[in-house]
């Protein structure tokens, strides 16, 4: 087995309409295309096995490499991908050309770990986003954000501010808007007043 980089080989091909796709499949390849702002559509064709192993690696955030079999070696991040969903079959990869001088924003997930402090008095821990929107330069956005919610208390929330973010890296919003919460428990008036109103 080869060893998975963010380096994905290539073969350029000149642009196909949807015969010539199921042709290039049939050989082993799957078409492909990285567009840029400023820069003519580049068509190539990868193999799929070697994309899917190195996007399940690195996700759709990190910087990869194509390197085009006697062309030129292109910067590119992950934009869009179309999977057969009967077969289970990468059918094309759209990538995005980028600039290493120019920052990008990308949609980063969110994984929330730990119990809440606050969870023996009745908090309910809430979720607000799965994703978290960063601007960095490309190759610097992390895959992933792993946040520990074991200190939250009692009505306490994660926001933007709280965020553990690598040298570089910034949020993209301008508020500070919350992430993750712990709710509080409901009094009995509450309650009483909920039951009430549905009744």
């Amino acid at each position: 087995m080869s060893e998975v980089n963010g380096t994905l080989k290539a073969k350029g091909r000149a642009p196909t309409k949807k015969g010539g796709a199921r042709k290039l499949r049939a050989t082993g390849w799957v078409p492909a295309v990285a567009y840029g702002q400023g820069h003519e559509p580049v068509h190539f064709a990868v193999e799929p096995t070697e994309f899917v192993r190195a996007r399940r690696q690195f996700g759709r955030t990190h910087l990869y490499q194509v390197a085009i079999e006697g062309g030129d070696t292109l910067p590119v991040l992950i934009k869009d991908v179309q999977v057969d969903a009967f077969r289970n079959e990468l059918l094309h990869v759209d990538f995005w050309r980028v600039d290493l001088e120019k920052p990008v924003t990308l949609s980063v997930p969110l994984e929330f770990t730990g119990r809440p402090a606050g969870a023996v008095k009745g908090g309910q821990f809430r979720g607000l986003r799965r994703t978290v929107a960063l601007t960095a330069l490309p190759g610097q956005t992390p895959d992933m954000l792993v946040l520990d919610t074991s200190h939250l208390d009692l009505g306490d929330s994660i926001r933007l501010e709280h965020l553990d973010l690598p040298e570089g890296v910034k949020p993209a919003a301008e508020d500070n808007h919350a992430l993750a919460t712990l709710i509080a428990p409901k009094s009995g008036q509450e309650e009483q007043a909920e039951s009430n109103t549905a009744e």
